[in-house]
């Protein structure tokens, strides 16, 4: 039997990733392919979603504030402490979602564990070179699209706003960073969608799933 074929959709808030990652499910589901579309931060369980209802935004604003200005020292081992968590969040959520959708042909993420690597190296300074050698705590994608385009651009299609310009532009540097480290081992499909219309991209993100060779024969095979 054909191992899951999984797809994540990776890059900086407002590159597009949930955009085309639930068109791809669609396009895919239409073509008889049994794929299921989940976002890597979505609660799992009864409790998490409680948990996410009652405490998540707070805990955003809160944490961002905190890491807007200097870090004091006395705050250092507690934001390290923070960074590991959300390191652990990114590998842990990645496993949960391949496991729950286990019977699915092609899964599709919205956001990878690598979302979580970059964002611990960026806002709690963890060296990249050692989270990318991390990348063996976490299955690996058979497609890997990355999302870009200057992080002004990105920045105004943000919803959430929980960013300012210069942290945006902060993080994309960073992701560039990772990217550039994660090419060495990884095939990462990179797409600019600035100059590109949405169905532009996503006509470029169906040729190279419809021409991966596994694709249509993972359904056949489950």
């Amino acid at each position: 039997m054909r191992s899951m074929i999984k797809i994540a959709f990776t890059g900086i808030d407002g590159a597009g990733k949930t955009t085309h990652a639930k068109l791809l499910d669609k396009f895919l589901k239409e073509e008889g392919i049994p794929s299921k579309y989940v976002h890597l931060l979505a609660p799992n369980f009864g409790i998490e979603r409680w948990i996410e209802s009652k405490l998540s935004n707070k805990m955003l604003y809160k944490e961002n504030n905190m890491l807007l200005g200097a870090t004091p020292k006395k705050l250092t081992k507690l934001l390290t402490i923070f960074g590991l968590l959300f390191l652990l969040r990114g590998i842990y959520q990645t496993w949960i979602k391949i496991v729950k959708n286990k019977h699915y042909s092609v899964i599709i993420f919205d956001r990878y564990a690598y979302d979580d690597f970059v964002r611990t190296a960026w806002k709690y300074k963890y060296p990249l070179k050692v989270l990318v050698k991390l990348i063996m705590l976490i299955p690996k994608p058979d497609v890997i699209f990355y999302l870009t385009l200057p992080a002004e651009e990105a920045w105004k299609r943000e919803k959430e706003g929980y960013t300012t310009l210069k942290q945006h532009m902060d993080k994309k540097n960073y992701y560039d960073k990772f990217f550039s480290e994660l090419r060495k081992t990884r095939k990462v499909i990179q797409i600019d969608v600035k100059e590109k219309s949405v169905e532009e991209t996503q006509r470029e993100i169906r040729r190279f799933v419809t021409n991966y060779e596994d694709l249509y024969n993972c359904s056949k095979s489950r």
